[in-house]
């Protein structure tokens, strides 16, 4: 890691100054992920969580992109480095599911995970490890429900192979990387 990276995954602020409009759906997949629509960075919110993630790319040729990654006020922006200096392309949380993919949807690639909603384009990130993968799915989870207090409820739905298990949401300190359940999702 050098000292770049270090600098920006210190805590900062950051906002959405817009979200675009979307219509109800035609059956049409809509996108809010390219850089013209992209929602602008208000540097007044604060920075949920940062850090380097793989998009999948959405040209259907299965490729894997690293991206830097800021949620901030319900909205995931991405970069194409930790500077943060233009965003990418940026996905409004509220009302999009977060899943851990099946081991079918994301071949070859461990800490996956997804951003789904009806009627827009699905999101696939992987993560370096468990651990990241835990608390990115956490954070997505808490922007897309709007829990603004930052806190998560005593329990928590968690999607595991078109499952709803209700359990307590698990911990960083509180999750072993052999836990069957995990090695599962």
């Amino acid at each position: 890691m050098d000292d770049q990276d270090r600098v920006s995954q210190t805590s900062s602020v950051a906002t959405i100054s817009y979200f675009p409009v979307v219509k109800e759906s035609d059956g049409k997949v809509q996108t809010f992920g390219k850089r013209c629509q992209a929602a602008k960075r208000d540097p007044n919110c604060p920075v949920i969580i940062r850090g380097w993630l793989n998009k999948k790319d959405s040209s259907g040729l299965k490729l894997w992109k690293r991206r830097w990654f800021v949620l901030s006020n319900y909205c995931l922006f991405y970069y194409k480095d930790s500077r943060e200096e233009s965003v990418l392309g940026s996905i409004p949380l509220p009302s999009y599911k977060i899943l851990f993919c099946t081991p079918r949807e994301c071949k070859n690639r461990k800490f996956t995970f997804k951003v789904v909603h009806q009627g827009m384009r699905s999101y696939f990130f992987s993560a370096d490890t468990q651990e990241d993968m835990l608390g990115w799915v956490r954070a997505l989870s808490q922007s897309a429900s709007m829990e603004a207090d930052g806190s998560l409820s005593r329990y928590s739905t968690i999607h595991c192979r078109h499952t709803v298990l209700n359990t307590e949401y698990p911990t960083f300190s509180t999750i072993a990387l052999g836990d069957p359940f995990l090695l599962h999702c």
